[in-house]
């Protein structure tokens, strides 16, 4: 059994300092105001990718459906249905353009002084708009997948989250 002297090492005023600080940022009711809003866009994109999982189910059984009973309306869905996207995507949504995973990537590799070209790739307008576009396009019958457009909204997610965090910084 080893000497209880030489396991016991006080510990040195900057490891306290180091320690304290740690607790701070951890315990701290400003670190779980932080800590909260991390959780909550954390939850917010799983509900999203949830979200895309659900409608390529429901869209394809809509669509099966649609074909079913009224098999001339899938000839104008489409068609119609991207004029609309397009529209609400240069209209109200600029900035959705694209996958979404080279979106995320280009905006990730932005440095300080670029964060207005990061906001027009990365915003809640953008997660949002993301979401209402991608679910439009999987029920008109687009051939659209799941994963890119769940990284652009969960990065869009983060992006508003680390602002948020930022403000509770000093609390």
């Amino acid at each position: 059994m080893a000497d209880p002297e030489q396991v016991y090492v006080p510990l040195d005023m900057e490891r306290k300092h180091l320690i304290e600080e740690w607790r701070l940022n951890v315990f701290s009711l400003g670190a779980w105001r932080r800590h909260l809003v991390w959780l909550t866009a954390a939850v917010a994109l799983g509900l999203a990718t949830y979200w895309f999982y659900l409608c390529a189910h429901w869209s394809s059984s809509f669509l099966i459906w649609l074909w079913e009973n009224y098999p001339w309306a899938v000839w104008f869905l489409l068609p119609g249905g991207f004029v609309l996207v397009t529209f609400l995507r240069d209209k109200a949504f600029p900035g959705t353009e694209g996958t979404g995973i080279p979106q995320t990537i280009a905006a990730l590799k932005m440095k300080g002084d670029m964060e207005p070209i990061r906001n027009t790739v990365l915003s809640l307008r953008i997660g949002i708009g993301k979401l209402v576009l991608t679910t439009m396009g999987l029920f008109m019958g687009a051939s659209i997948g799941r994963e890119g457009p769940s990284v652009h909204v969960g990065a869009s997610f983060m992006k508003v989250a680390m602002r948020f965090a930022a403000l509770l910084k000093g609390t």
